[in-house]
Formats: C-alpha cells, structure tokens, sequence
C-alpha cells in the first residue's frame, strides 16, 4: 500500500460516524431479505422460528447503536476530545509559534465547518507515530493531501493568528445599490466598531478566528438604516485574504 493509500485508509479508520453508519446501512439493506427467506421456508414453525429471528435481530441493531458511541468506536480520551488548537498542539509536540498558528488555523477550520474533522483526524493520528520535533511537518503534509481528494486546497505556508473582515454597506434602490457613508458597523458582541467611507465600505483588521454577527447603522436621505450579515474569519482555505461581507441595509 503506498503512502497515499494509506493516509486515506487512516482518514476512514478516524471517521467518526462513518463506520458505524456504514455497519448500520448494512443491516437495513440485508434485513427484509434475511426475514423473507426464513418465513417462506419455515412452514408451519415460521411464526415461532420468525419471533425468535426479531429478537436476535433486535440484539444485532443494539450492537449497531452501541458502536456508534465512542467505546464502540475505539477512541481514547485524547480522541473523544473536540480536536481543537490545544489537543493538536500536546499531540504534535509543536515547536515555535508558527506551529501552534498553523495548528489554531486548523482548529478554527474544523470548528467553523470548512474542514471535515476525519481529515484533520487522520493526519493527526499519522503524525503522532513520527518523531517529535517534525510532527507538525508530517501532520501538515499529511492534511493537504488528504484535504485535496476531497477537492479542499489547503495553504502550504502558516496563516497569521489573525485575519481581517472588510465589506460594503448599501441601502438597494431600484435594483442600484446606494453606499451608505458615515455608517457604523459593529463585530458581534464586542465593542469593536468601523465607520464607512464614502464608497460605503469597512474594514475590521486582527481579528481573532471565529464566527461573528455584523451591526450596521447608517443614515441614507434622512432616514436611519439598519442591516447585519455573519463573517467567519478565516477565509475558507487556501484563501488567506480577508474575509468580504456585503450588508444590504433597510
């Protein structure tokens, strides 16, 4: 087996939910079939014979729903974790700083849905078996690869800590979208705020990873406008550029 093969076949092992649904979509296909079979053979003894069959196969499906929890899946406490910056950062043994940002970067990808966990899993547990001090590079190498067969291109290089959310504020008249100059916008719940220029856009600069919820205000011919839009930050990957958010304000 080469190594693509195998970091593929380690990806699947990590699944999650996967392999018990795989196991579960089994059972229900061959289901119907298996009792079909037994009742058109069993003659006058098929009722008996047929009560005996649900319960064992009543058996079977609680052995299907106990592998879909984390003992039936084989994780250890490390695993059944959420695979966040700090489980990354103890099992790869990082280094220096751009490590640990390459591993919130990757963190914050999983957690905003823009990387599927098994991925990240997966390298995850292919790198723990190398030597410290170069995990992080095998754990790297070993994410875009799995990331590119799922059509996910991820950066080679270490993304910044931070990122930075700019937009447009326009009030839509008519089909035209007229910028509202002046206006405040406000990221989430802080008490960060941007005013808009006079081409109606913002921009909000080291802004930590997360997903926020944009307030913007603004006063168009004399009457006051409101509007809001979600950014997530970082950009969906490769993409290292800054996030872009357009509010269409009422």
């Amino acid at each position: 087996m080469n190594k693509q093969n195998m970091l593929t076949e380690t990806a699947r092992r990590e699944d999650p939910i996967g392999r018990p649904l795989r196991a579960a979509r089994r059972f229900a296909w061959h289901w119907p079939g298996w009792f079909k079979t037994r009742l058109d053979s069993g003659g006058a003894a098929a009722p008996a014979r047929l009560w005996r069959r649900i319960l064992c196969g009543a058996g079977l499906l609680l052995c299907v729903c106990a592998a879909i929890g984390p003992a039936g899946l084989g994780w250890t406490e490390e695993t059944r974790s959420p695979l966040d910056a700090d489980t990354l950062i103890n099992v790869l043994r990082t280094r220096d700083a751009d490590e640990e940002s390459y591993c919130l970067y990757v963190s914050a990808l999983i957690e905003q849905g823009q990387l599927p966990v098994g991925i990240a899993m997966g390298a995850m547990q292919w790198a723990r078996q190398k030597p410290e001090g170069k995990r992080v590079q095998y754990f790297k190498h070993a994410l875009i690869r799995l990331a590119a067969d799922q059509g996910i291109t991820m950066p080679e290089g270490t993304p910044e800590r931070t990122g930075t959310i700019r937009g447009r504020c326009v009030v839509r008249v008519l089909g035209i979208d007229i910028p509202v100059v002046g206006g405040t916008v406000r990221l989430g719940d802080t008490n960060v705020t941007a005013t808009t220029d006079s081409k109606g856009r913002f921009e909000f600069t080291k802004v930590p990873f997360g997903r926020y919820r944009l307030q913007a205000e603004g006063v168009v011919s004399l009457i006051t406008r409101r509007g809001s839009a979600e950014a997530v930050c970082p950009s969906p990957p490769p993409s290292t550029e800054p996030t872009y958010v357009g509010i269409v304000m009422k």
